[in-house]
């Protein structure tokens, strides 16, 4: 894997109450560009993860225990159409700032 791969972004998670789901994502389209991958039917597209975990669940441990330093193994496998089906990605978790290489 080499370091042109690795992508970082800030990732926020938010709680909203279902009755206010189909009027917000109604506002957040004027502003965003729907993913090309996506059906036009279902609105949606399947992607497969196989998750790596080891004999002590160290990988499960550290997210459940809310460690700011922590890491993931998994093989993604998305829709046949996309280049590149399947991918071995290592997601990180550093503080603040998440991390993936492909």
């Amino acid at each position: 894997m080499n370091k042109q791969n690795i992508s970082a972004r800030d990732e926020y998670k938010y709680m909203i109450p279902l009755g206010l789901y189909r009027h917000l994502r109604e506002d957040i389209m004027a502003f965003v560009i729907p993913d090309p991958h996506m059906g036009t039917t279902e609105n949606h597209y399947r992607v497969s993860s196989t998750y790596f975990e080891n004999s002590e669940l160290q990988s499960y441990l550290t997210k459940i225990n809310g460690l700011a330093k922590r890491y993931k193994l998994r093989i993604r496998t998305y829709p046949r159409d996309r280049a590149g089906a399947t991918l071995l990605e290592i997601k990180y978790k550093l503080y603040d700032k998440c991390l993936k290489q492909k």
